[in-house]
């Protein structure tokens, strides 16, 4: 089963009550980590970026990417230590769509078995690349943030998007938090599943019924960045392995728990 990974890598700065660090980050490189460290090994990654962010996916990783100068640029400060669902993001908002061109020569001839799409902007992905996808016939996991996001003059602000419903049209799950959630019509997309988290207040699940997931307590939280990224690429994986969506989101409650006790992308076997 080959499962592509689609959206760039980004260079993070992470402010937390003052403190100020620099991290490689976005949903790409957050979500093949948990892919590798959970032992998924049969997938691949396909995005932009520039040569020196290779060396920061494990060595053997399938990354395929067009080689840029531009790349995403985000600021996530956190006010309080001790409040992290209080967070304050700004962007670059770079121009460095993955057109079809592009993805053709990545994944032509492959026997693809599910897509996971990650945008950090609306750029990232045109329609013509959604559609595109749309017509391999397979799962696609989309993360709907990038689609709703704005530079407006202090940070990234969220807005509704006019072709939300066009860009999800039939596929297997969307994933979004609860703030981004108030910019969609959720009960006019046709998808298979909505999967809303909500930081430490847990997360839940629209299908056929609503269901809620409760949130595994962290007592040692040092960096919430990337943890939305890492209970989505949990959730599929186990979603892709025959699991019930509640299974796979309780297990992703407590894989994005343990992310939480460091910095950098999941890891098992991590010391903390």
């Amino acid at each position: 089963m080959v499962v592509v990974i689609l959206g760039h890598p980004c260079r993070d700065e992470i402010i937390i009550a003052g403190e100020k660090s620099l991290e490689v980050g976005g949903p790409s490189y957050y979500q093949a980590h948990v892919f590798r460290e959970l032992s998924y090994d049969d997938f691949m990654v396909v995005c932009h970026m520039p040569a020196h962010f290779f060396n920061v996916f494990p060595a053997g990783m399938r990354v395929c990417s067009v080689i840029t100068e531009a790349h995403h640029i985000f600021t996530n400060e956190y006010p309080d230590r001790d409040n992290p669902d209080i967070r304050i993001q700004s962007s670059n908002f770079p121009k460095i769509p993955i057109t079809v061109p592009q993805i053709q020569g990545f994944i032509s001839g492959l026997n693809v078995d599910a897509f996971i799409v990650n945008p950090l902007n609306p750029y990232d992905f045109p329609l013509e690349t959604i559609e595109y996808l749309k017509s391999f016939d397979v799962p696609i996991y989309m993360s709907l943030q990038g689609f709703l996001r704005y530079k407006n003059k202090k940070s990234s602000g969220l807005r509704p998007n006019k072709h939300i419903k066009e860009i999800v049209s039939g596929v297997q799950a969307v994933f979004l938090d609860e703030t981004e959630a108030q910019f969609v019509p959720l009960d006019e997309l046709d998808v298979g599943e909505i999967i809303i988290t909500n930081g430490s207040k847990g997360s839940r699940i629209i299908g056929e019924s609503e269901i809620k997931i409760d949130a595994i307590p962290s007592n040692n939280v040092v960096d919430t960045t990337g943890c939305g990224d890492t209970f989505m690429a949990t959730y599929i994986i186990l979603k892709l392995e025959g699991y019930t969506s509640v299974q796979a989101a309780n297990f992703a409650s407590q894989i994005a728990s343990e992310k939480t006790h460091y910095k950098g992308p999941y890891k098992t076997n991590k010391s903390f």
